[in-house]
């Protein structure tokens, strides 16, 4: 499932799934994430994703490993 699929799904974003970070995507994302209790970021961080359900890639894992040192 895409982001975008899920956020549409709840109410959080009304747009076309495009697999695209745009601003219409940043901005479901931020409401979902204030919705959730989570740090409002509008990306797709690692915490974002687990609550969603989604599974990191392995690029992204390896993404959230550099960018956590």
């Amino acid at each position: 499932m895409t982001a975008q699929k899920m956020l549409k799904g709840k109410n959080f974003y009304a747009g076309e799934e495009t697999g695209k970070l745009d601003d219409a995507t940043r901005d479901g994302l931020k409401k979902y994430q204030e919705a959730n209790g989570l740090k409002v970021t509008g990306t797709l961080n690692q915490v974002t994703l687990e609550k969603m359900g989604i599974a990191l890639t392995d690029k992204q894992k390896e993404n959230a490993a550099m960018d956590s040192q």
